[in-house]
């Protein structure tokens, strides 16, 4: 709030927090979307879900992440073909490890690398996003970009604009793993159709291309400087 005051425009990554920023504060709050998709990638085949269902999750190992939901319904769920793969590293890795041993889940953890987020997204038959917060998460947008079928947190940010509040993909209730376990298993159970509804949904993507908001940034910066 300190910077805010100070500040004689704010550009937020996300109509949603503009619009909460202009609650809390009087100044003046625009949006522009994070420079994340070069392009909308091509239809791909099915991928094989009947036998190893690949769930993945990217983020920081943190609190505010809040990983344990996700490994908590797959441990609910209780089926050894499901995978459970989280990229990335943080203070909360111990902590993840032993509730994944605990819960007795088929669970790796691997260090980030781009390669092997691109690796991962290709194989990936479901994407979760399970923050308690989020202003704009980017790996949503890469999932569905990859044609994954995505279940995401409400967590009051730009999600909403990404999967138009839940007709691009599914919402579950935040810090309820018994939610995101029913959530799970229905996505599995109807997978096609889950696939097919992304695969039409990211045809709405185009407003997260970079070069639509890089022109966006640079009208802005026109109208300041003019």
């Amino acid at each position: 709030m300190l910077l805010y005051k100070k500040a004689d425009l704010v550009i937020a990554n996300a109509q949603k927090i503009a619009n909460d920023i202009k609650q809390l504060s009087s100044k003046k709050s625009e949006f522009i979307y994070p420079f994340t998709l070069k392009k909308l990638s091509k239809k791909n085949k099915n991928k094989n879900y009947k036998k190893k269902f690949n769930i993945l999750s990217i983020s920081r190992f943190s609190v505010e992440k809040n990983l344990k939901d996700i490994i908590k319904a797959v441990g609910n769920i209780n089926d050894k073909n499901i995978c459970l793969k989280l990229l990335g590293s943080g203070v909360e890795i111990d902590s993840l490890k032993s509730i994944a041993k605990s819960q007795n889940v088929n669970i790796k953890f691997c260090k980030f690398t781009d390669k092997k987020e691109i690796k991962l997204l290709k194989e990936a038959n479901l994407y979760i996003n399970s923050s308690h917060f989020e202003g704009f998460p980017n790996t949503v947008l890469k999932a569905l970009n990859f044609n994954v079928p995505v279940i995401a947190s409400k967590s009051h940010g730009g999600i909403y604009e990404i999967l138009m509040n839940g007709k691009g993909g599914v919402l579950y209730n935040q810090g309820d793993e018994v939610d995101l376990s029913k959530k799970i298993i229905e996505i599995r159970k109807n997978y096609i159709f889950h696939l097919n509804k992304t695969y039409l949904h990211k045809k709405k993507l185009t407003k997260f291309l970079i070069k639509k908001n890089v022109l966006k940034f640079q009208k802005l910066l026109d109208r300041i400087l003019d």
